[in-house]
């Protein structure tokens, strides 16, 4: 009875102790957008994004730091130029290939921290601005970039696509793997040794 007592007592403090230790994990980094032109002018880049994103117009690079899972948000805005700069040999549509970089990453769980397995992860968006209609777009390529740490877990940057004029990509993060915590075997080994205790113990009383 002791120690059905003392393996219960065992298994809560681990649980919580495993909750306070999981309970916040952040993710943070660099990204750097660049633009490769097919017709016409090229856009620009401005806005600081969410609260945990701070983007830099002048040179197109920025850093995050936000807490998981992190519902869609803004990351960078684009503004078209003020004219198509082809106008009748492209249709006054500008069109190129948007490019993010995020580098620098790294995964902060329970006061440790692990970097990802990789130095950056791209993608690419295809880049549309209509002057006619007064419209563009930014369709990504991968849609989801797969980002893995030392540490097992994966983090799945998730780009969304975007339309209108003057329009504000949207990122989302989450973790998509959770990695088995290091105590845990351990754990479970002194688990089967009180096991196996207890049964002797048991064993012994009822031969007596």
């Amino acid at each position: 009875m002791r120690i059905q007592k003392l393996l219960g007592t065992t298994i809560t403090i681990f649980l919580m102790s495993l909750g306070t230790t999981y309970a916040a994990t952040v993710a943070d980094g660099d990204y750097a957008i660049s633009y490769t032109a097919t017709a016409g002018n090229g856009p620009s880049y401005n806005g600081e994004g969410a609260t945990g994103f701070t983007f830099n117009w002048s040179n197109n690079t920025g850093t995050f730091s936000e807490t998981l899972p992190l519902s869609e948000t803004s990351f960078f805005s684009v503004s078209p130029a003020g004219s198509s700069g082809c106008n009748f040999s492209c249709d006054y549509t500008a069109s190129g290939t948007i490019t993010v970089t995020f580098s620098s990453m790294e995964l902060i769980v329970g006061g440790n921290t692990y970097t990802s397995t990789q130095s950056s992860y791209q993608d690419t968006a295809a880049y549309i601005a209509d002057y006619n209609n007064d419209t563009d777009s930014v369709t990504w390529t991968s849609s989801v970039v797969p980002v893995t740490f030392t540490n097992g877990e994966v983090l799945d940057i998730k780009l969304y696509n975007a339309s209108d004029w003057t329009i504000d990509p949207e990122i989302s993060l989450t973790v998509s793997q959770t990695p088995l915590p290091a105590a845990l075997p351990l754990f479970l080994g002194g688990l089967s040794v009180m096991g196996v205790l207890g049964w002797r113990r048991r064993r012994k009383a009822a031969a007596v």
